[in-house]
């Protein structure tokens, strides 16, 4: 079930879409990928207690590479390092998660479609965004399944033949 309003804004309107299925969904992939990055986190921690990894840069670099890798989760946390006095080795590791990580899970599965399609009514707009993902999975099926790629042609009428033949 998804509850869609229609918000008529001059020329163009918005179309807000809450859907349920798509809360449990975000909400499990959120979950999967922060309990990655703790993963993550906790073996470099490992790591680090074991005395494997000492020097702050390296440290640093595996915390930027772990990071990089999991954006949407590390935005909620704040780490932490403590440097000994001479700057050579990292004393302690600190992750603290951040309090607007609660906040986070209030507009999951909620979507907001902008359109100038007026005439239309709030569920007719969504349906046809969401037929927008069965078009990409049909062009991913042509370009994969297929084999309609590469396409080396230079000009229209052997790009047509190309996909002619594939199809």
């Amino acid at each position: 079930s998804v509850y869609v309003k229609k918000v008529l804004c001059d020329d163009v309107c918005h179309v807000i879409a809450v859907s349920r299925r798509r809360v449990e969904k975000e909400h499990s992939m959120d979950e999967l990928k922060e309990k990655r990055f703790l993963e993550d986190i906790g073996r470099l921690k490992k790591s680090f207690e074991k005395g494997n990894i000492c020097v702050p840069e390296k440290i640093g670099e595996r915390i930027g590479r772990i990071k990089s890798k999991y954006p949407s989760s590390a935005k909620y946390y704040d780490i932490h390092l403590k440097i000994s006095e001479n700057n050579k080795i990292v004393t302690e590791i600190n992750v603290n998660k951040k309090p607007e990580s609660k906040v986070r899970g209030i507009l999951t599965g909620s979507y907001v479609v902008e359109t100038t399609q007026t005439a239309l009514s709030g569920e007719e707009i969504w349906h046809q965004y969401m037929q927008l993902g069965r078009v990409e999975s049909a062009f991913q099926d042509l370009k994969s399944e297929l084999g309609l790629r590469p396409v080396y042609h230079q000009n229209a009428p052997r790009t047509e033949a190309h996909l002619f033949i594939g199809v």
